[in-house]
Parts: structure tokens; C-alpha cells; sequence
């Protein structure tokens, strides 16, 4: 960001914590890019109330991802949809033993994993999607 007299106001940190807003052809998203959240190596980018926090740039891939999360939780509503991701996710973890085996289990998750690649689909997929993959 600058002054009018081309004097810089905040630096290249801020340009990185807060880099924009990306408009897709069906909807925006708003995108933080941060080293913080989420926390973790395995993990580049969470979805948080429909804001979209990452380590780094993301594809369409990624973007279309949470847009799918976005959706199921508008249906839910944000704190049922968080309080039955984990209750799911626990029970995975139990069924499949393992974090990671019981996070690729969630039916949100295999959800967004299995249309992630169609940037079309969080326009045109119905309502409690998520249900079939159970």
C-alpha cells in the first residue's frame, strides 16, 4: 500500500497476510493468505465460515474445494455443520484408525474431494449433497 507520494504505508507482510479478494465466474470468495492457519504441515488451506484461510496461492482446484464446504455449511448452518464434521470425523478416526484416514472419510470431505476438479459443480449440486457419500 502507498501514500500519495509513492511512500510505502505497510509492507510486503501485510501484501501477504491479506492479498485479495478472487472472483470466480459463480461467486467470490474471500482468501487470507497466512502462515498460521491451518495449523500443520499436511494441511494448506481451511475454509472458516466461508472465508477461505491459505499458506499460499491457490488453484481452482483448491478454491473449488471450499466452495463445496461453503455450500454444505449454508445448509447446516455453520456451527451444526462444524459440530457434525467432528462428530463424523471422530467416528472415522475410530472406524479407519488413523487422523488423516478419518479426515479422507468425512462425507463432507469425500464430497469435495470427488467433485473438486469441476469448477461448474458448487453452482448446479443439490442441496445435502453430502448425504449420498455416507
Amino acid at each position: 500500500i502507498h501514500t500519495e507520494d509513492g511512500g510505502r504505508i505497510f509492507g510486503r507482510r501485510l501484501r501477504y497476510y491479506i492479498r485479495c479478494v478472487k472472483k470466480l465466474h459463480y461467486s467470490t470468495m474471500k482468501i487470507i493468505y497466512n502462515r498460521l492457519i491451518p495449523v500443520g504441515k499436511r494441511y494448506y488451506a481451511i475454509n472458516l465460515f466461508g472465508v477461505l484461510f491459505a499458506k499460499g496461492p491457490c488453484n481452482r482446484t483448491i478454491i473449488t474445494h471450499e466452495k463445496i464446504h461453503t455450500a454444505q455449511m449454508k445448509e447446516l448452518g455453520y456451527l451444526f455443520f462444524y459440530l457434525a464434521y467432528v462428530v463424523e470425523w471422530l467416528i472415522r478416526v475410530i472406524q479407519y484408525r488413523g487422523l488423516h484416514k478419518g479426515y479422507l472419510n468425512i462425507s463432507f470431505e469425500k464430497e469435495a474431494y470427488c467433485n473438486q476438479s469441476d469448477s461448474g459443480y458448487p453452482g448446479r449440486r443439490r442441496h445435502y449433497s453430502f448425504v449420498s457419500y455416507y
